[in-house]
């Protein structure tokens, strides 16, 4: 019984399943389920700078002023836009896509698994997604980050199991539109893609390789036009790429300091994403291997390693800025936890409620982690965050006039642009190139306002009242009196 599970689908044409009505209503229902555990989680107030950038987006797009930034997210944006016409309401509408590239993530992790392996690899690999911590979390606030595990469940679906003539134009459809959401699935989904077009002959690929460039075109050329031109556009990516990615972060820039801090997150970000799951995986890897010569008959395994591949080498070698980067590994990851649970994990004597039993106390136990675990990226960081940022702004309002006020402000930056637009702003850096410089204050400023208690340790000479809230101090009051000249550097301080 397990070796015939095991075989299945050993040539090429032998291991996929069309979908049936069951197929559809299980997917529906796995949509529907993960719109539910979504909805009571929403954000209320935008969750980070790049959320914040979005927003700004929706009102006037254009790269070169980070609106949002770059490489631009066109398509995440008009899906907002288009959103926000009916909610009325920035960080819902783009909260609102998110849930739903969520969903459609969990019931695409469900299509593929079930052509990949079976009904209830599927569906476990789909309960693992929907209760994944993470995961959980960004369905709730205004991120692109859950178009990632959408089409890495869509592509491997498509590309790993007995793809037909017109296999190379859906992938290439896919690809086009889903890096209109997430543009580096160009790079996540483009050895996966080539591959596919090489084997399917040049008859096949020219006209699929015609689609994918007139899609990307398609959403590039109205970004580019929207921000400027080619020249404003291609600086502002230079900028972008040499700077904040490569020279921060990436191991040509930092060396062998700069791959620990890129491996310690890819795999710390992994583990959050995974938590419970963590043990069906580890044992996919090890037993799996014995299974792995007959996959190479047929497209399971290339398909997998093409789509693991790229993140798994980017992200530890040129950066990763994100929890929400190794959402492209998720569906292929599950799946391979999710067959290890239902094939390899147990003996072919052993009851089948074994299996399910494992499976749902893996689900009980990620869903205690979200729902009770004091973490930023839970339930608790949502409802933490909402309350801190709503709190900061109307304290900032009730105690500090914008005509006699200076906000200084470091991570929190576009957050205070957004909601305190009226309050004059100065923004912390500590590049080296900052060192010593100073900042003339107003004539009418009595009151300087540090926004993030991450600035708190940074002060000399300058003295602050700091309010909290039940999270812990949030903002610092200081009055210039007579001292008309900040001076921010690796020290923040007043002089006359």
């Amino acid at each position: 019984m397990q070796q015939t599970t095991l075989t299945a689908g050993a040539h090429l044409h032998a291991g996929a399943r069309q979908a049936g009505p069951s197929d559809r209503f299980a997917a529906l229902a796995l949509f529907l389920l993960t719109i539910v555990t979504r909805l009571p989680f929403l954000t209320h107030l935008l969750f980070n700078w790049d959320a914040a950038n979005f927003a700004f987006a929706l009102d006037s797009f254009d790269v070169t002023q980070h609106r949002p930034h770059p490489p631009g997210y066109p398509l995440f944006v008009l899906s907002g836009w288009l959103v926000r016409l009916v909610v009325r309401d920035s960080n819902l509408a783009l909260v609102l896509v998110s849930m739903t590239l969520s969903a459609a993530a969990v019931a695409a992790t469900y299509w593929a698994g079930s052509r990949l392996f079976s009904r209830s690899v599927g569906l476990a690999a789909a309960l693992l997604l929907l209760t994944s911590v993470t995961f959980w979390t960004y369905g709730a606030v205004a991120l692109a980050y859950p178009a990632l595990a959408l089409a890495s469940a869509l592509a491997l679906g498509l590309t790993a199991a007995s793809p037909g003539r017109t296999t190379p134009l859906v992938l290439s459809l896919l690809l086009g539109i889903a890096s209109g959401f997430r543009p580096d699935l160009l790079l996540w989904l483009g050895p996966l893609w080539a591959w596919t077009l090489l084997r399917s002959g040049w008859r096949s690929a020219v006209p699929a390789a015609a689609l994918a460039f007139a899609l990307v075109l398609g959403w590039l050329v109205p970004t580019i036009v929207l921000s400027g031109g080619v020249d404003a556009y291609v600086a502002v990516m230079r900028a972008y790429v040499g700077i904040d990615v490569v020279t921060r972060y990436s191991v040509a820039a930092q060396g062998a300091s700069g791959f620990v801090t890129n491996l310690r997150d890819t795999a710390a970000y992994l583990v959050y994403a995974l938590y419970a799951a963590l043990p069906l995986l580890a044992w996919a890897m090890v037993k799996g291997f014995r299974q792995w010569r007959a996959l190479l008959r047929d497209l399971r395994l290339p398909a997998f390693a093409l789509l693991l591949a790229p993140p798994a080498l980017f992200l530890p070698f040129i950066h990763v800025g994100d929890p929400g980067y190794v959402f492209t590994l998720l569906p292929p990851l599950l799946l391979l936890a999710a067959q290890a649970l239902l094939h390899r994990l147990l003996q072919p004597s052993s009851p089948h409620w074994q299996a399910w039993t494992i499976l749902g106390l893996v689900v009980l136990a990620n869903s205690a982690i979200f729902l009770d675990r004091e973490r930023p990226l839970t339930a608790w960081g949502l409802h933490r965050h909402d309350q801190a940022l709503g709190e900061t702004i109307a304290f900032v309002r009730d105690c500090c006039p914008p005509e006699s006020t200076i906000i200084l402000t470091y991570e929190s930056f576009k957050l205070a642009l957004y909601y305190l637009p009226e309050y004059p702003w100065l923004v912390y850096s500590d590049l080296t190139s900052t060192q010593g410089q100073g900042v003339d204050l107003p004539a009418g400023a009595t009151r300087l306002l540090l926004l993030d208690e991450s600035l708190f340790p940074r002060t000399r000479s300058l003295t602050f009242e700091t309010w909290a809230l039940d999270t812990g101090p949030q903002l610092g009051v200081a009055t210039t009196g007579s001292q008309r000249r900040l001076v921010y550097g690796s020290d923040i301080y007043l002089e006359p």
